[in-house]
């Protein structure tokens, strides 16, 4: 969630293993043809990202990183 929300997202809507995420500033949800939502389901393993590519994939990585960072310490 930490991670979601520095990079400006925030939730609409909870279900049972997935979260749904979507930009915070309009302008950024205009310029993207309001194709800006990021779905994650975490009922399997791995967790399974949906999205604007560019989004999923730097998310992801940041989201990796900092759960080595928890797995190290």
């Amino acid at each position: 969630m930490r991670i979601m929300s520095e990079n400006n997202f925030i939730q609409i809507d909870q279900f049972d293993n997935t979260l749904v995420f979507r930009h915070k500033s309009p302008f950024i949800r205009f310029m993207r043809m309001y194709e800006d939502q990021i779905v994650i389901e975490f009922s399997e393993n791995p967790i399974a990202m949906s999205g604007q590519r560019r989004d999923v994939y730097r998310l992801a990585r940041m989201i990796e990183y900092a759960s080595r960072n928890n797995s190290q310490e």
